[in-house]
């Protein structure tokens, strides 16, 4: 009786030990500061929305300067006066069409089976959709 108890209560107090493992972040997730020195090819951004610091290609930092969503710290992939000769290289109309918005649809139904909704139903379906039908043409 006293053995089992015993495991019992050994078992009990295992627990908690075992689920807080998970939940300790791993040191690989340090904080990075204005002082980061980042892999060859890559910038330093400040990200604006997030108030911390990531590093990007030169590419994916342009992007984020230009949308607001961050800030170059570091620039140490190129110059600043070959940056100024690309911009001058694109065209306006090319200017223009990347800035637009994309059109993207998200429909995100609730609790619904394969056969309820969508364009390949194959006569299955409960309902008619003609407008999913026509976004999938």
């Amino acid at each position: 009786m006293g053995i089992n108890r015993a495991k019992f209560v050994f078992t009990i107090t295992l627990i908690p030990l075992i689920l807080s493992i998970g939940i300790v972040p791993s040191l690989s997730f340090a904080e990075k500061d204005s002082e980061t020195q980042c892999r060859d090819g890559m910038v330093l951004v400040f990200r604006t929305n997030a108030n911390d610091y990531v590093c990007l290609s030169q590419e994916s930092a342009e992007h984020w300067e230009t949308f607001g969503i961050g800030e170059i710290v570091s620039d140490d992939t190129e110059d600043k006066s070959a940056e100024e000769s690309k911009k001058q290289e694109v065209s306006p109309k090319t200017v223009v069409s990347t800035i637009e918005q994309p059109n993207i649809i998200i429909i995100m139904p609730d609790d619904v089976g394969w056969y309820n909704i969508g364009a390949y139903h194959e006569g299955i379906m409960s309902g008619i959709t003609p407008n999913i039908d026509q976004i999938a043409e």
